[in-house]
């Protein structure tokens, strides 16, 4: 994996700005200002996602087992439609604790998603019959610095508004 620095300047001045707000207030604050974030990189993703000529089917890799009589069950097949990809890139909340504010962009991976993580994968990377057609990363390097952006000015304006309503509210 590759690793990626951001610089952020005006963090000190954030912090400034929260001092009189709740933690859950602040905590939504950034929850939702990250997740714009990751809604560009998102859309990004997902217009650069290729897509299959034609449609496919999938097979239930996990279905197909003997069951406990020792009958052999029908395996599941999925049609798969050429936008799958597209369509699974989704953002997603980190759950590491109850204080972060982080969230990936990923790729939807279960069968009823026709396993888009899979094919993604060896979209993205290749395989030795295939060349790699990155989409991904092409998606976050040319998605980062709007993002930002779009981080800084939604904290503003939801500091700005919460600091309006915190004045409001009697003590």
């Amino acid at each position: 994996m590759v690793k990626t620095t951001i610089k952020v300047r005006g963090l000190r001045e954030l912090g400034e700005a929260m001092k009189g707000l709740e933690n859950d207030i602040k905590l939504r604050i950034c929850r939702a200002a990250v997740q714009e974030g990751a809604k560009i990189i998102r859309n990004l993703a997902q217009s650069k996602a290729p897509v299959a000529p034609q449609a496919y089917d999938v097979v239930d890799e996990t279905y197909n087992r003997s069951s406990r009589k020792g009958k052999k069950r029908a395996a599941n097949v999925k049609i798969v439609q050429p936008r799958n990809i597209a369509k699974n890139i989704v953002t997603k909340r980190v759950p590491r604790s109850k204080m972060t504010a982080e969230t990936v962009v990923a790729i939807r991976g279960k069968f009823e998603h026709g396993y888009a993580n899979r094919i993604g994968i060896l979209q993205e990377f290749g395989t030795v019959k295939t060349p790699a057609q990155p989409f991904m990363r092409p998606a976050f390097n040319q998605g980062k610095a709007p993002a930002v952006a779009v981080i800084k000015n939604t904290l503003k304006k939801r500091i700005d508004s919460a600091v309006k309503k915190n004045a409001k509210k009697p003590k």
